[in-house]
């Protein structure tokens, strides 16, 4: 009996390498876009839309950009589809719901790797890409 060739593990990779759907970045972009022209909280220190924004535009590798963009759904609770049907921004519930999640993912983001690259006295690998 012949080896079985390689190509069933073909699939199972096919998502991990895929590291830059179009959908998603679309979709990322117009969710961006839409809450990126709201006035912020005068309480806000910095504008935590325009922070996603710019980590997700200086990422160094399609890579990093795509990691980024898979935490980044997860945490707003989008799924994985990146066909847009399932995000009406028109529903003023679904953006409140949408702007809450992405000030959260900004907040995370801030207290759990910008804040800490900034508390390490020696320079860390994550703090540069």
């Amino acid at each position: 009996m012949p080896p079985e060739p390689l190509y069933r593990y073909q699939s199972s990779l096919e998502g991990i390498l895929d590291f830059l759907c179009e959908a998603a970045v679309r979709l990322f972009i117009r969710l961006i876009d839409c809450f990126d022209t709201l006035p912020a909280d005068r309480n806000d220190d910095y504008n935590r839309v325009k922070l996603v924004r710019l980590t997700y535009e200086y990422a160094c590798t399609d890579e990093s950009k795509g990691n980024f963009l898979r935490v980044f759904f997860d945490s707003v609770g989008i799924v994985n589809t990146f066909d847009g049907e399932e995000v009406d921004l028109a529903n003023a519930d679904q953006r409140v719901l949408l702007y809450t999640s992405i000030l959260n993912f900004a907040d995370y983001l801030f207290e759990n790797f910008f804040l800490l690259c900034r508390i390490n006295f020696l320079p860390t690998y994550a703090c540069f890409y």
